[in-house]
């Protein structure tokens, strides 16, 4: 094994390659040493108070002294199963000396941040070489002394960099750090265990523990491999408590604008959740009662304007509708037409009948006139028996055509009550503006007296202007 090392205040490195250890000169020449004893060799590995990590040219440790495992919190048998770029902060290794982007045919010396067990990163001076086996296998060995406190740093680079692990350490946000290639952890704060329920450690093991957290269904939300989206789901933490957050990934690039490191923040919303859920709740009861409120007050303004017994409009709406569509035809200059109905004899039926069968006979009416008439016209009980019909542009000759045809209709048809059946025939008056009358009240007056002319003149009839409609 190749071990290099430097000596303090030393003008050279001593470097031993193979079995063929050299030291260089100032002058850049290499001079063949002495072979070192092996048990020297072991001595200097071991009690060396600087790190020293034996690695092949692909980043793979093979060996580490017990400085190096102190230095980084992890056993030499955990540190031989990782490459060095797990080791190294996101761009930290500076001045682009990476191993296996160098000629290692001399000693390098520069500057990385390297990044410990716990996740606190650290400034380290390295120095390294190269060794070709006898089997020509090439190993690397990296010299890593810690110089966080020196001032080979910047020291506005340290108090930024103390300041920014400070912050992430007393986060309740938890914010972690994995290698892209790998997906190991590299770093976790301790708002990890808070959100999670689990120690930190659990994540460092098994880099998993997020998606494994998640329940089945909230985990078709993840698509590994996506950065800058945020999305919210659900962990089960290991006492069973569901709690509700909200994720995102960023990208972490070299100077080569490869992404080298994923950094992931998560924040706990489960109050937040629950506070919407409250809010929506409560939202939609508002919602729902402002429904029923509408509909109550539909159903009154129904009420208002419908007679209850036959459900056809009352005499206030007619009165309304009236005098809008008489507005519409003074401006339009158009002409508007009213049949005024009356059941003949209805005394005679309730007498016989009774009031139950002379409702039903008014129920039939009703509904004989909501059959035969048109959208546009209005339908109304006007009071007792009396019924009247608004029929907008309509003249008076075609409202004595729709009358008697009425009339005819409804006189060839029975009430069927308890088994009984009630003929019934019905007056008709007709009226129309502005002939008849230029106010609502002027037309009333005159329907309602053409209705009566046709009762005077032997009932079951239609009259205008004081004579029978001849259709």
């Amino acid at each position: 094994m190749l071990t290099i090392f430097l000596l303090e205040n030393a003008r050279f490195t001593l470097q031993w390659l193979s079995r063929k250890p050299v030291v260089r000169n100032r002058a850049g020449n290499i001079r063949v040493l002495p072979i070192m004893p092996k048990d020297l060799y072991k001595t200097i590995f071991d009690n060396n108070l600087d790190a020293i990590l034996v690695i092949k040219p692909d980043g793979r440790i093979l060996a580490a002294n017990p400085a190096a495992c102190l230095l980084f919190g992890l056993p030499e048998e955990e540190l031989q199963q990782i490459k060095l770029a797990e080791l190294v902060s996101p761009g930290g290794m500076l001045s682009g000396n990476a191993p296996g982007s160098l000629v290692w045919n001399e000693l390098r010396r520069t500057k990385a941040i390297f990044v410990k067990k716990d996740g606190c990163p650290f400034r380290a001076l390295v120095s390294s070489g190269v060794q070709e086996s006898p089997d020509q296998e090439l190993k690397i060995v990296l010299f890593i002394r810690d110089v966080t406190d020196s001032l080979d740093f910047p020291q506005e680079l340290r108090a930024g960099e103390d300041l920014l692990h400070q912050l992430a350490s007393v986060l309740r946000v938890a914010v972690w750090i994995r290698d892209a290639q790998t997906r190991q952890v590299l770093y976790v704060n301790p708002a990890f265990e808070e959100i999670f329920g689990l120690p930190r450690q659990a994540f460092y093991d098994e880099p998993e523990t997020v998606i494994n957290a998640m329940p089945p269904e909230d985990r078709k939300l993840i698509t590994p491999g996506d950065t800058g989206i945020s999305i919210e789901h659900r962990i089960i933490r290991p006492d069973g408590s569901v709690r509700w957050v909200w994720g995102r990934n960023f990208p972490v690039r070299n100077e080569s604008g490869e992404i080298i490191r994923t950094a992931s923040i998560m924040e706990d919303i489960t109050d937040r959740k629950l506070t919407d859920e409250k809010l929506s709740f409560v939202y939609g009861e508002m919602q729902r009662q402002m429904d029923e409120i509408k509909g109550l007050h539909s159903t009154l303004q129904e009420q208002a304007i419908r007679d209850p017994l036959t459900g056809l409009y009352n005499r206030r709406y007619l009165d309304e509708a009236l005098d809008s569509e008489i507005n519409h035809a003074r401006r339009d200059g158009s002409v508007i037409s009213l049949i005024m109905i009356d059941i003949d004899n209805f005394k005679e039926t309730n007498d016989i009948y009774g009031h139950h069968g002379g409702d039903e006979v008014l129920r039939r009416l009703a509904q004989f006139l909501k059959d035969h008439t048109r959208h546009s016209d209005v339908a109304c009980r006007f009071a007792g028996d009396e019924f009247v019909i608004l029929l907008p542009d309509t003249p008076a000759e075609t409202a004595c055509q729709r009358a008697d045809n009425l009339r005819a209709i409804f006189e060839s048809d029975k009430t069927i009550y308890s088994d009984m059946k009630i003929h019934s025939t019905i007056s008709i008056g007709v009226a129309q503006y502005p002939v008849h009358g230029a106010t609502s009240r002027e037309l009333l007056t005159a329907v309602d007296n053409a209705m009566y002319d046709a009762k005077a003149m032997g009932k079951n009839c239609v009259v205008v202007e004081g004579s029978r409609c001849n259709p």
